[in-house]
């Protein structure tokens, strides 16, 4: 039966949590030649990336990606990452932010495989469909 890179992410995920540091580098090294030895190492980047994945979605932290169509007030940055910590029960909310000016208005926030469209553009389309109807 052949592992897949999201069942060795998995596994090192668990055999990581709650591990010292040296122990983490003790378990990735027996990974690395497990892999060497099944001669798998070519599944190393998928399994980081599934790797990473779980830790963002089991971890304490959670990355969003926030698109505007001009800087955003902190005051509104601090309201949405608060709603983030709230439906995601994550402790910590890291943003980033950019400026699209073809959204129009509003918003889009994008983290883990969710994305909420709250821009003006997207709503417009909405509505025009919705009075198409």
């Amino acid at each position: 039966m052949k592992i897949s890179a999201k069942q060795y992410a998995t596994a090192l995920f668990e055999l990581t949590q709650d591990q010292s540091e040296a122990e983490i580098k003790k378990i990735i090294a027996r990974l690395i030649q497990f892999l060497s030895e099944k001669q798998a190492l070519k599944k190393l980047p998928e399994i980081i990336r599934y790797f990473e994945k779980i830790w963002q979605d089991n971890g304490t932290i959670l990355t969003a990606e926030i698109t505007s169509a001009r800087e955003l007030d902190p005051s509104i940055l601090q309201i949405i990452k608060t709603h983030l910590q709230k439906t995601t029960n994550k402790k910590e909310i890291e943003v980033t932010t950019q400026i699209n000016q073809n959204i129009l208005g509003g918003v889009i926030i994008k983290y883990h495989d969710k994305i909420l469209d709250a821009s003006l553009k997207t709503n417009l389309h909405r509505f025009k469909n919705k009075l198409s109807e």
